[in-house]
This record gives C-alpha cells, structure tokens and sequence, in this order.
C-alpha cells in the first residue's frame, strides 16, 4: 500500500495507478485527486476497524476484551498504524474528523456510564481512559 509506506505526501498517483495495476487518469476520473483517495483509504481502513473491534460493554471485562482486540486487530493489520502516524504528520483536518469524533464520543459516553454506576473509578476521565487504552494497545 503506498500511502502506507511513503504517506500523502510521499507518493504519487502514478505509483498509487501502477500498484493496483490501472490508469492513473482512472483514478483521477474516480477519486478526483490524490487527497480524496488518501481520505477514501483511510476512512476505509477505519471503518474496517470499528467492525472488527467494537466495545460490547463497559466493565472490566469488557474493557480488557476491547483492549486485546485493539491490540490484536493493529498487530495483523500494521498499515494503519502507519496510515493514522502519516495522518498526524499531515496539516490540515483528519479524514472523517465528524465520524471519527462521534464514534470515540460514544464509547466515552459508555466509560462515563459504567462510572456512574459505580462499575469503574469515578476519578478518572472517562475520555482519558479511551484514549489511553487505545493509544496502549494500538501503538
């Protein structure tokens, strides 16, 4: 994949076309320029993830499963770790920064839920807790 390997800005749609074994005046025609297509393959590689890694609950079970699934899903799948490192090399806003946002929001929202209930540390900011467990087991 070579966004994943030389970054937006570090590849060419000529090499991006000669890769996937197509015209680069068909990417172009497809995707508009090289900007959306770095969008298109992030965002894809971030929905793919999201299916595959989804926080069932907000216990601590839950949690651990979420953490090891993370971890497991970012080991068999190093592009996007690569992807998402190029993407904060980049200026400028991330790919679907709004999907992005509500999807974190939501399992914040359930962090913030089970500490209500009493069934994890109320001290802690359940925002922080999301991040850093993904930041924990993705890099």
């Amino acid at each position: 994949m070579e966004f994943a390997a030389h970054g937006l800005e570090g590849t060419t749609v000529g090499a991006i076309a000669a890769r996937a074994g197509v015209n680069k005046e068909r990417l172009y025609t497809y995707f508009g320029d090289k900007s959306a297509l770095w969008d298109l393959v992030l965002s894809a590689e971030l929905e793919r993830l999201a299916a595959a890694v989804q926080l069932t609950g907000a216990g601590l079970d839950d949690i651990g499963e979420f953490a090891g699934a993370t971890f497991d899903y970012h080991a068999t799948h190093p592009e996007l770790s690569r992807l998402l490192q190029w993407e904060g090399l980049q200026d400028g806003p991330p790919a679907q920064a709004a999907a992005r946002t509500v999807h974190c929001r939501e399992k914040v929202a359930r962090f913030a839920a089970a500490q209500r209930d009493g069934r994890l540390d109320s001290g802690l900011d359940p925002a922080h807790v999301v991040f850093a467990l993904i930041a924990l087991a993705a890099w």
